[in-house]
């Protein structure tokens, strides 16, 4: 339960709080493959860089759950710049149609989207970022997804498409952040969807 009330605080900016709801983390029963891999990612998110990888390496249960972890493995290992050992595990990422979970096709593209960002292959990137959005379930992850999309058209100076939208997305986020933060504290969310 700490680690998802960690995730809520992390999307709303409360460092000090993920701080402490992962302490003494080292001292926990291993949980399920999901809570290590929202684990993993939070302590990559958090600067524990070589925890973050070994946790993330450690999911191989679930063909799903291990997609996603070798996808945030890629993001915090580009994010770090081990381009090479990014592109090694990118390689290991299995083909798009094996993937049956929202969650797991956006986290795969939004890692080869990455990659493309740091190889300046920016219309590969936008593709692939259009595409980890167009993926309608998978709802956590949007407000990045749509800021690094923004980023890209800035660089292809397709700046009228990413300003167009700006304060929906601004908004998206924003909401998605409360909407965390609620859940995390227990109250109902009263807006509209």
């Amino acid at each position: 339960m700490r680690i998802w009330a960690a995730v809520a605080h992390q999307a709303l900016g409360d460092v000090t709080a993920v701080d402490a709801m992962l302490c003494g983390w080292h001292q926990w029963p291993r949980g399920s493959e999901e809570s290590l891999l929202e684990l993993g990612w939070l302590l990559g998110e958090r600067g524990e860089i070589e925890a973050a990888l070994f946790m993330l390496a450690s999911i191989s249960g679930d063909p799903e759950m291990a997609m996603r972890a070798t996808a945030r493995r890629v993001l915090l290992l580009e994010r770090v710049n081990r381009l090479d050992a990014a592109r090694q595990a990118l390689a290991e990422l299995p083909a798009e149609n094996i993937a049956r979970s929202a969650e797991a096709r956006q986290e795969r593209l939004h890692a080869h989207a990455s990659m493309a960002v740091r190889e300046r292959r920016l219309s590969d990137a936008r593709c692939d970022f259009e595409r980890a959005l167009a993926i309608g379930e998978a709802r956590r992850g949007r407000a990045g997804l749509l800021f690094a999309l923004a980023r890209v058209l800035d660089q292809l100076e397709d700046r009228m498409r990413p300003c167009a939208s700006w304060p929906r997305r601004m908004l998206y986020a924003r909401t998605s952040c409360l909407r965390l933060h609620q859940r995390a504290v227990g109250v109902a969310w009263r807006g509209r969807a």
